[in-house]
């Protein structure tokens, strides 16, 4: 009698010490899975957001090299009106040019933006948000054609930014959202 519940005592004490061993490495394995899951559905969702950026970059670049909108002999009023047609159609909320010295049409100075210096470098760019979380990505591209020299800045808005995460769903209650390079989270529907 004894020694047979002294080995069903051990047999029970070994089911329960492997049980608990194989329940821990199977919770450590789909841990893990989970975490390269995630890791793999970020990086994916990162690169599509990437991508609609360089698209959106590709058409601010085509638009500085537009010889209708820099056409000789229009004034800087009509540039800004065929450049602001564009802009839109191409899906940007604004859009201005500035001279060589950041003076827009409508008088405003950017020369300080870093789009701006950026873009006179001839680099396009694709700006942080503002300080206040609520200003629009800006992606500027140099102009320079026979008839003007300066920055075609256009903006997204940051509906339009949080449109290229809102399909992103993560379970049940998990969403996608945009942190700038700075670090800064755009506000989207579930914040704002």
């Amino acid at each position: 009698g004894k020694l047979v519940s002294r080995v069903m005592l051990i047999s029970v004490v070994i089911c329960v010490v492997f049980g608990g061993t194989t329940l821990l490495l199977l919770y450590q394995n789909s841990m893990s899975f989970m975490q390269e899951e995630g890791d793999v559905s970020a990086r994916a969702y990162s690169l599509a957001v990437q991508n609609s950026l360089a698209k959106y970059a590709t058409s601010v670049r085509s638009m500085a090299e537009d010889p209708s909108i820099f056409q000789e002999g229009l004034s800087k009023d009509l540039i800004q009106q065929r450049l602001s047609f564009s802009a839109k159609a191409a899906g940007f909320q604004t859009a201005q040019v500035a001279d060589i010295f950041g003076v827009t049409v409508d008088g405003k100075n950017i020369k300080d933006a870093d789009y701006f210096t950026q873009a006179m470098k001839g680099k396009t760019y694709i700006s942080s948000t503002g300080a206040d979380k609520t200003a629009p990505v800006t992606i500027a591209a140099p102009v320079s054609s026979s008839t003007f020299t300066g920055v075609i800045a256009c903006s997204l808005s940051i509906e339009t930014m949080n449109d290229l995460v809102g399909y992103i769903s993560i379970g049940k209650t998990g969403y996608g959202f945009l942190v700038d390079r700075d670090g800064t989270v755009l506000p989207d529907k579930h914040t704002a």
